[in-house]
């Protein structure tokens, strides 16, 4: 009896050992899987931080969703030329997909640069808001009123790789071909300009940073100080002017402080005029005259 109780224990003791032998081969593999998913997802420079241990470390902020943001989901870039540059040191990991965002950016640009005045021509006027369903409505009785093209970045050549960079993780390449896309978006711009269209935008460079600066949800002085953070891109194509729906709900009428959206907003350099309309929430019509106060001059 006692020879059989031993010889299950050494049984036991084997089965266990070699259990412990393949997880650890599954854990290796794993990890060797990881690491090759990251030299792609982690664009570059981030891959590289990830083989000397030092991870992507979660800022003190968290989505509407929950989930915590990284450094990399609020960075954004300061002109076409950082953007090249960042994308072709992320090239030498996922040289496809990368690949695939030139080749759409390229696809937006047909024949001859689009030249047009800066005066004696329609308008490019950029709706931006916090409340995108009732911008949407807005911008609707906008375009009616106006006849103009309604659009919204980014371009639509350019739409599907932003998302799929989304999905991979991959969040400063995202921006990177965000930002990259809003270059393609100035084209199509000047090209309807030139055919003798009022634009009006849904959102610009403006809407696409702030979101960026909002999310950190750090002191905004850092932010507000910075000369370069807070300037438009001086080789992009600014709007003749950016209206901010800041909208109030009836419920709450009172308002204790300046929302930091709008501290951003007019941290704002080089963008062209910002102008920032508040009206209540339910009240179109009060939203409709305040812009067509704004307008005036530029039509």
């Amino acid at each position: 009896m006692f020879l059989i109780s031993k010889n299950v224990n050494i049984i036991f003791i084997y089965c266990f050992i070699e259990l412990v032998k393949q997880t650890m081969t599954c854990v290796n593999n794993a990890d060797i899987k990881e690491i090759t998913t990251k030299t792609c997802i982690n664009e570059g420079k981030e891959y590289f931080r990830y083989m000397r241990g030092e991870r992507d470390k979660p800022l003190n902020t968290f989505k509407s969703s929950g989930m915590k943001l990284t450094p990399s989901q609020t960075r954004f870039f300061q002109n076409k030329t950082a953007v090249f540059s960042y994308l072709e040191k992320v090239r030498k990991y996922c040289s496809e997909l990368i690949e695939e965002v030139f080749v759409a950016f390229n696809s937006c640009f047909v024949g001859n640069p689009v030249v047009i005045p800066e005066l004696n021509r329609k308008p490019f006027i950029v709706v931006e808001s916090k409340y995108l369903s009732k911008r949407k409505r807005i911008m609707k009785y906008l375009c009616v009123k106006l006849r103009a093209k309604c659009i919204s970045p980014p371009h639509s050549s350019m739409r599907i790789l932003i998302d799929r960079l989304r999905v991979l993780g991959m969040y400063t390449a995202q921006n990177a071909a965000q930002t990259l896309s809003l270059y393609a978006y100035a084209n199509l711009v000047r090209t309807l300009i030139r055919q003798g269209h009022v634009v009006v935008s849904g959102g610009y460079f403006t809407e696409f940073s702030a979101s960026k600066i909002e999310n950190r949800q750090e002191p905004l002085d850092q932010f507000l100080q910075a000369e370069v953070t807070c300037t438009h891109p001086p080789d992009l194509m600014k709007p003749d002017v950016i209206i901010f729906l800041d909208f109030m709900p009836d419920k709450n009428l009172v308002r204790y402080g300046i929302p930091r959206i709008i501290k951003i907003y007019e941290g704002f350099r080089d963008t062209g005029p910002i102008k920032i309309v508040r009206t209540l929430i339910s009240d179109d019509n009060q939203t409709m005259a305040a812009i067509k106060e704004i307008l005036l001059p530029y039509l």
